[in-house]
């Protein structure tokens, strides 16, 4: 074998060598990709079973922000209404007793029921 054929063969064994030591430090940087693409899933994973406490804290939050907002507002809206009324009453003379009432919102078959015993007719 000739002298040139060694130094060729030495030159592939270096370059058989680096490629191998490439591979390691490719193979080393996949597993730590990897390593890391499971803690965001696990992560992920997480804030996906927070996601329902979250949006129902969120909308009790809103639900109390709402609340706090708007009564001072209905407070006002009914005193408002309520010296109206009297108002109403003073010029028209009508006594409280002799006021309209109206009935109170219920389901469909407890007015039924109600209607049934005002008027035993139907």
């Amino acid at each position: 074998m000739a002298l040139p054929d060694i130094g060729r063969l030495l030159s592939l064994a270096r370059k058989a060598d680096d490629l191998f030591k490439l591979h390691d430090t490719v193979k080393d940087g996949l597993a730590a990709v990897n390593d890391r693409m499971r803690m965001i899933e696990d992560r992920l994973l997480q804030i996906e079973t927070q996601i329902p406490h979250l949006s129902k804290a969120s909308e009790n939050a809103a639900r109390a922000a709402s609340t706090e907002a708007l009564n001072p507002h209905l407070m006002e809206i009914g005193s408002r209404l309520s010296a109206l009324e009297t108002r109403l009453d003073q010029l028209t003379g009508v006594t409280p007793s002799r006021k309209l009432t109206l009935p109170q919102l219920t389901s469909p078959k407890k007015a039924d029921k109600r209607q049934k015993k005002i008027d035993p007719d139907q």
